[in-house]
């Protein structure tokens, strides 16, 4: 009778004993996999902080405008024609200098 009781009992101790190291297994891993992703993260940053700074004093060393004092302004622009307006001046023909109004 004792050994009918022991065969029974040693598979579930077994199976619960697995389940047991594969949770703290599983857990190991977890801690792992976000040492790692943490690790990565702080070397991309890095990164971007170095080639950001490395950016800027490359930007100090650049050539300024041709003239001291000279404004520059950056951005982006687009030429928007007015159809009508381009169709009239390119139906008019060339223009003298005189016709292109008062000199200041």
């Amino acid at each position: 009778m004792r050994n009918a009781i022991a065969s029974h009992f040693v598979p579930l101790l077994a199976r619960i004993l697995g389940f047991a190291l594969g949770v703290v297994f599983f857990a190991i891993a977890l801690v792992f996999a976000s040492v790692l992703a943490l690790v990565a993260g702080v070397a991309v940053i890095v990164l971007w902080a170095y080639l950001y700074w490395r950016a800027r004093t490359l930007g100090r060393r650049a050539p300024g405008p041709a003239r001291p004092g000279a404004v520059v302004i950056e951005g982006e622009y687009r030429v928007e024609r007015e159809p009508d307006r381009d169709a009239r001046r390119d139906a008019a023909g060339p223009q003298r200098e005189s016709d292109s109004g008062p000199r200041g």
